[in-house]
């Protein structure tokens, strides 16, 4: 399934009734994208101002988007619109992270487990540390008075505590089912590599991560 065209194409008439398409780039594509949401502070704590900035993007380049997704946002945006009637500073995002987080690091399908090992480990069972922090960390969340809000996994100043709703995303993982890629993980790793990553200065902040989630 996929949700843009390949390559990219954009409208060059996106005020007009019929469009005419052309060939764009990923560039600037993702450039737009970060227009509608970075500038819409809504798009980045509610679905529902997510998906029309969505809308708003799909009248400047074509999106491919199937039945399905339609009747998921529409579900998404109903239940958050309830959720905001008790809890006005619902964030879905935020309520939905531990979740997202557990079911990235189990894929259930054979492409997505193959994918997932790749972008942790090199062919020579290597971890890519960068990828990886990538992942659970976004560093340049700023806000307007320089204040860093960043959302991150790795923030040295977290609690040892569950998320709100007690859920810890990784608890109990390794030993379930779901955790088959992760011990896959386990199993192809370059441990002397990785021990010794660890140990470094850089490491600390993923082993005090660690730490907490096999707590």
């Amino acid at each position: 399934v996929e949700f843009i065209a390949d390559p990219p194409k954009k409208n060059l008439r996106p005020s007009a009734t019929r469009p005419q398409w052309v060939e764009s780039t990923f560039e600037e594509l993702t450039a737009a994208l970060a227009e509608e949401v970075g500038g819409d502070m809504d798009a980045q704590s509610r679905f529902g101002s997510m998906a029309t900035a969505l809308k708003r993007l799909s009248n400047r380049f074509l999106m491919l988007t199937p039945p399905y997704v339609v009747l998921l946002t529409r579900t998404f945006v109903t239940l958050e619109g309830i959720a905001a009637q008790f809890d006005p500073d619902f964030n879905i995002y935020t309520t939905a992270l531990p979740i997202t987080l557990r079911r990235l690091v189990s894929p259930s399908t054979a492409a997505a487990r193959t994918a997932f090992r790749n972008n942790v480990l090199t062919e020579a069972g290597e971890l890519r540390w960068a990828e990886l922090e990538g992942l659970l960390k976004k560093p340049d969340g700023q806000t307007e008075a320089g204040e860093d809000t960043s959302m991150s996994l790795l923030d040295e100043s977290d609690e040892d505590e569950p998320a709100e709703s007690g859920f810890r995303p990784l608890e109990g993982l390794l030993g379930s089912t779901e955790g088959r890629s992760l011990r896959r993980l386990a199993y192809d790793v370059d441990l002397r590599k990785l021990f010794s990553q660890l140990a470094s200065r850089d490491g600390r902040p993923l082993r005090e991560q660690a730490s907490m989630w096999l707590a």
